[in-house]
């Protein structure tokens, strides 16, 4: 899984704003087949280059003369939609560092039976064995993912959706009997492991589907980003979000985590990496995207990374070099786990199958390791 590189303590005294907007939000609906990926994605900027990074923004917008606030949508929707992005975002190098999250949704259906069945409260066998271990739930949710099909995970996410408790039992009845025909054994030992009973509620409980999936990526994302800021001991940060009324509870209670200061309880809790020390969250706000090019530029760079993973197949077999270096500047640190051209590295997580992955990094094929 995705994670941070550590670097030489030297943000003594710098202070930062992280930019953040998403794409592909589809609220509770996990099977929308135009949506299939969230991403939450922004910019870290150093405070003392904000008015560079902002002119960048802005300058580059005045080449659409478009009469209202631009999208990303509407620069892809260009035959050099892809050029005009790689344009952008080459200007911004050189003076911030992309940050994201995605999210596939149908793997996080996966990840939502696992964290269902597997939760210490009520299932013994995964108490006693690996008490909260993330990653051997991610693995877990792996082997669901190759085993069931399209339209099983459909069903099941139709079901918790309606949190209907006879619904929901019927669909996780059916994972159950698919897993028991599996050679996944130790996954069919600890899934019955769990009450069918407590599992039913749980889904039906309106906690569904990992408590919404974008409140999971601001999880990950800021969690990240503090771990990050702790490590190479910066002074503070800013976060700054396009003013979305439903994030709003995500984002204070997310803030409020960060700075209690339980990193222990933090990591026990939710398999997270937070460093000790003091917080370095400072504050957070929500603005209007019309009035702020940062979270204009956080729009444009979810947007084409949700565009570049939804098309990943026919923008590999058209071998186009404004794709590879635009893949190479966005996905790059997913695939090689750093970001040489920048003065620090990229943050960077992933809640991809392994098949999404293998996609992904055929766009990269023949690059040099630079």
């Amino acid at each position: 899984m995705g994670g941070q590189l550590s670097v030489p303590t030297w943000g003594l005294n710098r202070m930062f704003t992280v930019f953040v907007d998403e794409s592909g939000h589809s609220g509770e609906n996990y099977n929308d087949v135009s949506q299939p990926f969230y991403v939450c994605a922004g910019w870290l900027v150093e405070c003392n280059k904000l008015d560079e990074f902002r002119s960048e923004i802005i300058n580059w917008e005045l080449q659409f003369k478009s009469p209202r606030e631009l999208k990303s949508s509407k620069v892809l929707r260009r035959v050099d939609g892809l050029s005009k992005k790689l344009e952008l975002f080459s200007a911004l190098a050189k003076f911030a560092s992309p940050t994201y999250c995605v999210i596939e949704k149908r793997f996080a259906i996966c990840a939502k039976i696992i964290e269902s069945a597997l939760d210490h409260t009520y299932n013994e066998e995964w108490r006693s064995i690996r008490s909260r271990d993330p990653e051997a739930k991610y693995n877990f949710a792996h082997e669901l993912y190759d085993l069931l099909d399209l339209s099983e995970l459909h069903s099941f996410a139709i079901a918790v959706r309606a949190r209907n408790p006879a619904q929901v039992e019927v669909a996780y009845k059916k994972v159950l009997e698919r897993v028991k025909a599996s050679q996944f054994l130790e996954l069919h030992t600890l899934l019955n492991a769990a009450p069918v009973s407590e599992v039913v509620a749980y889904l039906s409980s309106g906690t569904n589907l990992t408590n919404a999936i974008n409140g999971t990526a601001l999880f990950v994302l800021m969690s990240n980003l503090e771990g990050f800021f702790r490590r190479i001991g910066v002074s503070s940060w800013h976060l700054c979000h396009d003013e979305v009324v439903k994030l709003r509870p995500h984002f204070l209670q997310m803030h409020g985590w960060l700075k209690d200061g339980a990193s222990d309880w933090f990591n026990r809790e939710f398999g997270g990496s937070l460093p000790t020390g003091p917080y370095r969250i400072a504050d957070l706000t929500f603005v209007d995207s019309s009035s702020e090019a940062g979270v204009r530029a956080a729009d444009y760079l979810s947007g084409t990374l949700r565009h570049i993973l939804e098309n990943r197949n026919t923008l590999f077999e058209q071998r186009d070099d404004v794709v590879k270096k635009l893949s190479l500047m966005t996905f790059g640190p997913l695939v090689r786990k750093g970001f040489p051209d920048l003065s620090f590295p990229p943050l960077f997580h992933e809640v991809l199958s392994s098949e999404v992955i293998l996609e992904v990094l055929r766009l990269f094929a023949g690059e040099p390791e630079s």
